[in-house]
């Protein structure tokens, strides 16, 4: 049973950001002390023992990297960790579907800098970049293009050389295949799995840019927002932007399962699965937002916890890599939970951005440098915003 009390208090200099991640199977047990003496805070017990793990920082050491006045959205992220590169899907407007003339762009910023170091233009017409994907080896990137139903433009892919931002070629999806929204790479990185606005996945090489692979729902409701992969990569589970999960098998792409969880348009946006895949964790874009576990051995309907007013919409999950730590950022301002196997550390301070209307639409996690790097819409116009995690990190 999950449960959710204070036992602390912070001073008003700072905003508690409070949320939580289910436990997954421990690479360590660590336990940590901390000098400050804050003031309030929550903890979600999950188990018998429960210990607070924090993460303090200040305004001071915040950074933003304002974006140029064409540069509307920040749609998607991807990051090169090997060259220490963060890729930014932008837009020029912050219309939703591709807009005649417009082109798309990706913008790239060297991270131990953090600075603009370049971008990438796509050809004329495809815009919005909604999704984002890296091959293994860093080289090239396949950006999602949204496309639109109303003009029956459909989605694409475009594959580019992420060195000289030259490009490479581009495939359609496909007839009514509209609304790239996910993206999610296969176990052995060959293969790119796309959800799309009306319920298809298609699964496509990309060496050639070659679709190998399709399954079409042909259902309005079945908007896919999010998507992983077991890591066997035997099967795989798609969140829809109205509250449904759909299991696939992905040795044929068929479908092998499907729960309703929610009826709502504010459905699921982020999901993270464990290393042993056993959970998968979907959060929603709901205010508040919740967070759904599915255990993945019998694929039921696990614990869920819904968060407290004004924690809206999650609009990115990370694990931090080689731990069992997992980073939840919704989209008002960032929540980090931290947790382990017999504790959940979910008390973490952080500066809320300093003026209203500003909102987190996507991120990436700089493991390497320790830092969120965040996408976000602000009155003055779309900004990057650089979170540093502590050392407790």
């Amino acid at each position: 049973m999950l449960t959710k009390f204070n036992i602390l208090n912070f001073t008003s200099k700072y905003q508690l950001f409070c949320n939580f991640k289910n436990p997954i199977e421990p690479r360590y047990g660590s336990r940590y002390t901390y000098p400050m003496q804050p003031s309030s805070s929550h903890r979600i017990a999950l188990t018998a023992l429960v210990l607070i793990g924090m993460t303090c920082t200040t305004q001071a050491d915040v950074q933003y990297l304002p974006l140029q006045n064409d540069e509307k959205a920040i749609r998607c992220a991807a990051v090169d960790t090997a060259h220490g590169i963060g890729y930014f899907g932008v837009a020029g407007a912050e219309f939703s579907y591709a807009l005649e003339g417009l082109r798309g762009k990706i913008v790239k910023v060297d991270l131990a800098s953090f600075k603009r170091s370049g971008q990438i233009s796509l050809k004329s017409g495809e815009n919005p970049v909604t999704t984002a994907t890296l091959d293994h080896s860093g080289h090239y990137g396949y950006f999602g293009v949204y496309g639109d139903p109303n003009k029956d433009i459909p989605g694409s892919v475009v594959k580019v050389r992420l060195s000289d931002g030259a490009w490479l070629g581009a495939m359609p999806l496909g007839k009514r295949e509209y609304g790239v929204g996910s993206a999610v790479l296969s176990t052995d990185k060959g293969t790119s799995f796309f959800g799309t606005l009306y319920g298809s996945v298609i699964g496509m090489r990309l060496s050639d840019l070659t679709v190998t692979s399709s399954l079409g729902l042909q259902k309005k409701d079945n908007a896919f927002r999010c998507s992983a992969i077991d890591p066997q990569g035997v099967f795989g589970y798609f969140g829809t932007a109205t509250g449904g999960i759909l299991k696939i098998s992905m040795n044929d792409l068929m479908p092998v399962g499907d729960m309703t969880l929610l009826r709502t348009d504010n459905g699921f946006q982020s999901v993270l699965m464990d290393s042993t895949g056993r959970f998968a964790y979907f959060a929603t874009d709901e205010s508040p937002a919740r967070l759904f576990q599915i255990n993945l051995r019998d694929f039921r309907q696990g614990q869920t916890l819904t968060l407290d007013p004004g924690e809206n919409g999650i609009a990115a999950a990370f694990w931090k890599p080689g731990t069992t730590h997992a980073l939840l950022v919704t989209r008002d301002t960032p929540r980090l939970p931290y947790r382990d196997r017999d504790a959940v550390h979910v008390d973490c301070l952080a500066p809320a951005p300093p003026s209203r209307g500003r909102k987190i639409q996507c991120g990436l996690l700089d493991s390497a440098r320790a830092a969120l790097v965040l996408g976000i819409q602000t009155p003055e116009g779309a900004k990057l915003m650089r979170l540093p995690l502590k050392e407790d990190f």
